[in-house]
């Protein structure tokens, strides 16, 4: 019939189509010209939450980069709660000039709902970038639980600290589905450099 390609199928003859294989040919006209009534069933909770935003132009300026990732904590933090999500990491980007991509990331010892905590831990992260010209910053929640009754105290999960070393082997997700709101097109992938007390992820989507 001559057809190769998603184009080639939303131009032909829809009777022909119908013709050769009945209701589906014409199933098939229509969704390769985006027709589709179908409804959009999600296909699992996410097990991550991040915004991510960028400057104008690369800036160096401490109280800038800290009022913006600010502002990216308390808009991950309040999608967690609206989402009724727990986590259990707390990680940041930075996408630094010319377009190097860095994420640091530290965990928790059990699964919380603090905003002022998610803060916290994004600007601290935040301070290993101090003196660099930063083109887009990421604030990001992972690890999540939607459990009722999990949380754990800022005063300490089962008699631990509520903050622990992270685990530096990328593995922060294990490939399952995350949610990413961004100003912007993506920034590049790329694995940061660990640290005490934090770890990379490979991804922040």
């Amino acid at each position: 019939m001559g057809i190769e390609t998603a184009g080639d199928l939303a131009s032909a003859d829809p009777a022909t189509l119908q013709d050769r294989f009945g209701d589906r040919g014409r199933e098939l006209y229509d969704r390769a010209r985006g027709v589709d009534d179908r409804e959009v069933t999600p296909t699992g909770l996410p097990k991550s939450l991040s915004r991510e935003s960028s400057f104008s132009e690369a800036t160096s300026d401490e109280a800038a980069m800290r009022e913006k990732v600010r502002a990216l904590a308390a808009a991950v933090a309040e999608r967690a709660r609206s989402k009724d999500a727990l986590y259990r990491t707390i990680g940041i980007k930075v996408v630094t000039t010319p377009y190097d991509v860095n994420t640091r990331a530290e965990s928790l010892s059990g699964p919380v709902d603090e905003p002022e905590l998610v803060e916290e831990v994004a600007l601290s992260l935040l301070k290993e970038f101090e003196g660099e010209s930063v083109r887009k910053l990421g604030v990001r929640v992972s690890k999540l639980s939607f459990t009722a009754g999990e949380q754990a105290s800022l005063d300490g999960f089962d008699g631990q600290e509520p903050r622990t070393e992270g685990v530096a082997d990328g593995s922060d997700d294990d490939g399952d589905a995350a949610e990413e709101q961004s100003t912007d097109p993506p920034g590049q992938p790329a694995t940061g450099e660990d640290r005490s007390g934090q770890f990379s992820l490979e991804e922040f989507e």
